[in-house]
């Protein structure tokens, strides 16, 4: 049994008059889990409940969660130096700041920010800085513009997550 041209032709046109449209549905339907990724940004050590508050942009965001489990009395971030030579990039660990009242955090490339580790939320800003002017809070500022920021209130069991990317 021979297939003309014209047959085959056929079964393309009709495979892609199908096929498009539905290739097109499943790929509209496909929606970034937004939260899922914001939760996947905080440090290992500590366990996500649920998420407070976010504010999910195109550029940054930031997200309130509260905090499942234990909460260390130290924390550290991995920040990557800049490197010479063949060897590739050098890590080093750096532990997070006890916030204390009267004390400056800016983020070190000098960007206009509407607050904490630039997150423009209004609610997450306003927690951020009461968060900032008590003692025994935890800070992590990134000296990457595009990384990410952190500051932990252990007596409240919360974790503020800044990010200056798209997620």
């Amino acid at each position: 049994m021979t297939v003309t041209k014209l047959e085959r032709l056929k079964h393309v046109g009709i495979t892609l008059a199908v096929g498009i449209p539905l290739a097109v549905l499943f790929l509209m339907d496909e929606k970034p889990d937004l939260p899922s990724r914001a939760r996947n940004l905080i440090p290992e050590e500590l366990t996500a409940e649920s998420m407070t508050s976010a504010d999910f942009g195109e550029e940054s965001g930031a997200a309130l969660f509260s905090i499942k489990g234990h909460v260390p009395e130290i924390m550290q971030s991995f920040e990557v130096l800049p490197s010479f030579g063949s060897r590739g990039p050098a890590i080093r660990a750096v532990n997070w700041t006890n916030t204390a009242p009267m004390r400056v955090y800016s983020q070190p490339n000098n960007q206009n920010c509407s607050c904490f580790a630039c997150a423009r939320d209004a609610q997450i800003c306003k927690i951020a800085s009461e968060w900032l002017n008590k003692e025994g809070s935890l800070l992590y500022l990134d000296p990457n513009p595009q990384g990410t920021s952190y500051i932990l209130n252990r007596d409240e069991r919360q974790i503020i997550v800044i990010w200056n990317r798209p997620l």
